[in-house]
């Protein structure tokens, strides 16, 4: 297996395929040196930083993203985004400062947050229903700083094409 760039390249040798894909496969009994040519079957692919781990995306056969997952942290992230928006409609004039203490957050963290509440309803939606761009996490989400106003701005800050 050779993974590059845009591509996942796999060798295989057809010779050897009926033995591999026995049932009753004794890796022991597998030639050391399997002979006859090996062909490479080339796959589009790349390697995504989603959070706190890299993925390999195949591409399917008609060149369509993989099925996106629910991503927890984004989700959470969303929530506690309506939560402090509603801690602030609640708050009569309370200061940030405040409020981040009652929220138990830095009001560094608080205002970071709060600024996700002003997202795009679409964008929203699709973090709570697992359709947000694969590119799309957590940190990459808080460290977006000051999101555009106008919605389909924000779509394209976030790869939401």
């Amino acid at each position: 297996m050779d993974i590059r760039r845009d591509t996942f390249d796999v060798s295989v040798r057809p010779a050897v395929l009926p033995a591999v894909v026995k049932p009753d496969l004794d890796v022991r009994r597998l030639p050391t040196r399997p002979e006859g040519p090996a062909q490479v079957l080339s796959v589009p692919a790349r390697l995504r930083r989603t959070g706190m781990e890299t993925k390999l995306l195949i591409q399917g056969a008609l060149g369509a993203e993989p099925p996106r997952r629910s991503d927890r942290s984004l989700q959470r992230l969303v929530a506690q985004a309506r939560h402090l928006s509603d801690l602030v409609m609640t708050s009569n004039g309370k200061p940030v400062q405040d409020l981040a203490v009652e929220a138990g957050v830095s009001p560094s963290y608080f205002t970071r947050v709060f600024r996700l509440s002003f997202l795009a309803p679409e964008i929203t939606k699709a973090i709570l229903q697992g359709r947000q761009p694969s590119e799309l996490n957590a940190i990459k989400l808080l460290s977006a700083g000051r999101f555009p106003s106008a919605w389909l701005d924000q779509r394209r800050q976030l790869g939401f094409n």
